[in-house]
């Protein structure tokens, strides 16, 4: 069944539109939104660019549990930044290796600079169950919870998993290649 998938593109199964919030909506309002919409999350858009991503966890741990007026804090403040996305034309496994790999159950749709939906770990699972052991397998093997995020390059400063680390300094692919070529 996982060989179809490689076909299954996340176009496919998106959820579009996705429902978003401004950076500026305070956490009550964002989390009407997503009672009102029967949503874990919303995408944080600043204009038409995405540009992070709060989730009912988010509020749990950053409002809830600390005791925070819901009223008073902007999204700004709780939003998962910066956020990963992924292109239409992705196949859905890669999609779901990419979700395991971050430790993230939602990646905003885009195509070039225009937000198109939203997939979310539901949305493979509804058309794969088979893929809830392979990403779970994913995220065993990822590590520890630091280095599912992105952070910047320490050469060149672009954002990257953190898949290439050396004397605690954090490389992207191409600085990684690099290095080592001039190594040699």
């Amino acid at each position: 069944m996982l060989s179809n998938m490689d076909r299954l593109l996340v176009r496919d199964i998106m959820t579009s539109p996705p429902i978003t919030a401004s950076p500026d909506a305070t956490a009550l309002d964002a989390a009407r939104i997503m009672k009102e919409r029967n949503i874990g999350a919303v995408i944080v858009n600043e204009g038409q660019r995405p540009v992070g991503i709060l989730t009912e966890r988010d509020l749990v741990r950053k409002v809830v549990s600390e005791g925070v007026d819901p009223k008073s804090v902007r999204v700004k403040e709780l939003m998962s930044s910066p956020v990963l996305t992924v292109a239409p034309s992705m196949d859905v496994l890669e999609a779901a290796r990419t979700m395991a790999r971050h430790r993230v159950r939602r990646l905003p749709v885009l195509r070039g600079q225009e937000l198109l939906g939203i997939v979310t770990e539901r949305d493979v699972l509804e058309v794969s169950p088979d893929l809830l052991e392979v990403t779970r397998d994913l995220e065993a093997s990822a590590g520890d919870a630091d280095s599912a995020f992105l952070t910047k390059c320490s050469s060149c400063g672009a954002l990257t998993d953190g898949q290439r680390a050396s004397d605690g300094l954090v490389f992207c692919e191409e600085c990684w290649h690099e290095l080592r070529t001039r190594a040699y």
